[in-house]
């Protein structure tokens, strides 16, 4: 009997996600007919370089990117340099006002951002070699992200402490008569860049709590069983025959090379949770590496048409397997044991996939593992998808406060109305009064959904919504709604700050879950019938271990009447209940096990029997009884043939 290890118990995480033909630990390198010359055997199969590198090119190509558009700028400022000729600025400072060389203020400018994109450059690199050499590196990791401000702090702080020293201050002249202090200016950039470098370690804190933390057991988990399918891929696949036996042998020992070194270096990663819980570069790193799979081009809102493409998508794989496993239907889980290097690794990898080493990789039912492979890629792909657009939401709002902060510090230092200034905050606070509810919902919302975050994308909860307990599935995360879909098809909007103070069950989240079952038998049921029927339910559960724990409990509850008896059975179930149409078959097969029981061991209830009493019956004529009721009172007592004869016939 075959089962999907994404039902199991341990861990409850999974149950759907995306479409993606080519995942991570993608090693199937015999897609391709394999050519006799070397280098096409080279291009088929390229030794892939471990992710953690590609990723750190990754990283320098993003780098790369910021210095460009700011060495364009250099450029411009080089440019300028060469053809400004002998033209001046206009500056005064606390002496009379002096005329400054155009060509001297741009080749100044050149020289800075020049500086700032070398400075940036040697902590970028540096605290990138540093992530990679050291385990907890959670100040290493921010020190990266925020390179490029540290670096223009430097640099202003420089200039800065150069005009404090040399005891100079410079003033813009302008024709609106305004003194734009340069030294204010610097002040001001500081104190801005500080905000923005603020803003950046909050927003990725975020973003690493929720990518990471959240889904990284999941994500891991993903790869993991990717990871088997493209195992037992390679395994059953073999190359076409050749009349070189020698090339032949060698295109075998290169392949077995490959895939035992890609074998060993990930199962190192990712079956060492120590490793990646202490190591935020490594989380990252498998993250980065989750996202450089074909993305899907939309994201489906419908269920059935992810089911659908999930099942066309298994079927498709699962037969190319099955085509190759014809002529090697002796392989077994054992046989993938030789591209472990290390065996704690290998038992880890049978504890997580749930399957004895024994098992022929010919009775593995691996079409429900790709179902659920393929939906819980998409439900990852799209919960990543939106938590970044809620996120980056409130990144451009955080941007454009600290941008109107920076411009409003300008405006006092270079105005000096301050009586103004003030007017306008109290204008703006006064508003923000006045709509204190609308800012109330959205600073809830934004708790809810980046501090409490009670649910991701493709979980089952439990809210009671207008005092009606709601099974729901949450399809979209929005920063100020949630969108939720209900078994019957219906989507529910829910406001976010209204979900903040609502209690929320998430299934998903859940461990195993327990229930009970109400069995109500006559008082005088004789004891032996009783430890029979709880001996065929811990038999029944023992052969099913698949689909429920070993343990359950069956106990006299109460007793009504003095001969009605109320039995609780507590059992278990493997899993939650997340996938709801599993949880339904397991439940139906356990009540189905009961009712069998209770029959095969003639256990029943019985209504006690009620007296009747008849009174003013002389008169039958003006009654209407049912012959079906003449026909009981005629069974209950002889008697009634006389009330049967004198019946009125209604013929």
């Amino acid at each position: 009997m075959t089962t999907n290890p994404f039902d199991m118990e341990t861990p409850p995480h999974l149950h759907t996600v995306e479409e993606i033909n080519q995942a991570p630990f993608n090693m199937s390198f015999c897609d391709n007919e394999v050519s006799s010359d070397a280098s096409s055997e080279k291009k088929i199969f390229p030794i892939h370089e471990p992710f953690l590198t590609k990723t750190k090119e990754f990283l320098l190509n993003l780098n790369s990117i910021k210095y460009l558009k700011i060495l364009i700028l250099a450029v411009i400022f080089l440019i300028g340099f060469f053809f400004s000729g002998n033209r001046k600025v206009s500056i005064k400072t606390d002496s009379p006002s002096e005329n400054l060389k155009l060509s001297t203020v741009l080749f100044f400018l050149f020289k800075t951002t020049i500086s700032h994109v070398f400075i940036s450059f040697v902590i970028s690199t540096t605290s990138l070699y540093l992530l990679q050499k050291i385990d907890n590196s959670t100040t290493i990791f921010y020190t990266h992200e925020i390179s490029n401000h540290i670096s223009l702090l430097i640099i202003l702080i420089s200039i800065n402490a150069y005009f404090f020293i040399s005891d100079k201050n410079f003033y813009l002249e302008n024709k609106y008569g305004i003194d734009i202090n340069l030294r204010d200016m610097i002040s001001i950039s500081i104190i801005s860049v500080v905000l923005f470098t603020t803003k950046r370690i909050v927003v990725k804190s975020i973003s690493h709590n929720f990518n990471y933390s959240n889904f990284i057991d999941r994500i891991k988990r993903v790869l993991l069983f990717e990871y088997f399918i493209n195992l037992i891929e390679n395994s059953v696949k073999k190359p076409k025959n050749r009349s070189n036996n020698s090339r032949r042998s060698s295109f075998l020992k290169n392949l077995s090379f490959l895939i035992f070194k890609k074998v060993h270096f990930s199962s190192k990663l990712l079956f060492e949770s120590k490793a990646i819980e202490d190591n935020i570069y490594i989380k990252r790193a498998i993250l980065k590496d989750f996202q450089s799979t074909r993305a899907p081009k939309f994201f489906m809102s419908d269920g059935d048409k992810l089911d659908s493409k999930a099942k066309t998508y298994a079927s498709k794989r699962e037969n190319k397997i099955n085509i190759c496993l014809e002529q090697r239907n002796h392989l077994s889980i054992n046989d993938l044991s030789k591209y472990f290097k290390d065996k704690k690794h290998y038992d880890r990898f049978l504890q997580i996939i749930q399957l004895p080493g024994e098992t022929k990789i010919k009775n593995i039912s691996l079409k429900p593992i790709l179902e659920t492979l393929y939906k819980e890629r998409y439900i990852l792909r799209k919960s990543l998808f939106q938590m970044s657009a809620a996120l980056g939401r409130v990144n451009m709002v955080l941007n454009a406060l600290i941008i109107i902060f920076t411009f409003a510090m300008v405006f006092v230092k270079t105005s000096g109305k301050t009586e103004t200034v003030i007017s306008v905050l109290s204008a703006m606070f006064g508003t923000g009064f006045v709509f204190q509810s609308s800012v109330k919902n959205a600073i809830d919302s934004l708790i809810f959904l980046f501090c409490i975050h009670p649910f991701d994308i493709g979980d089952r909860v439990i809210i009671e919504l207008d005092k009606i307990l709601e099974n729901l599935v949450v399809t979209e995360l929005n920063v100020f709604s949630t969108v939720f879909h209900r078994w019957d098809g219906t989507l529910i909007y829910v406001p976010n700050s209204v979900l903040c103070e609502k209690s929320i069950s998430n299934i998903r989240r859940s461990g195993v879950i327990a229930e009970t079952h109400l069995v109500t038998i006559s008082y005088d049921t004789p004891e032996h019938k009783i430890k029979n029927f709880k001996s065929i339910i811990r038999n029944f559960l023992r052969l099913n271990q698949d689909n429920y724990n070993e343990y359950f409990m069956l106990n006299f509850d109460t007793l009504e009447n003095t001969n009605k008896l109320n039995l609780k059975v507590y059992m278990q179930y493997k899993s939650n209940y997340q996938n709801y149409e599993v949880y339904l078959t397991r439940r139906s097969k356990f009540i189905a096990l009961i009712v069998n029981a209770l029959r095969y061991l003639k256990i029943e209830y019985k209504l006690p029997r009620q007296p009747v009493l008849l009174e003013n019956i002389d008169n039958l004529n003006n009654v209407q009884i049912d012959r079906r009721l003449i026909k009981d009172i005629r069974n209950a007592d002889g008697n009634a043939t006389d009330l049967v004869n004198n019946e009125p016939s209604n013929e």
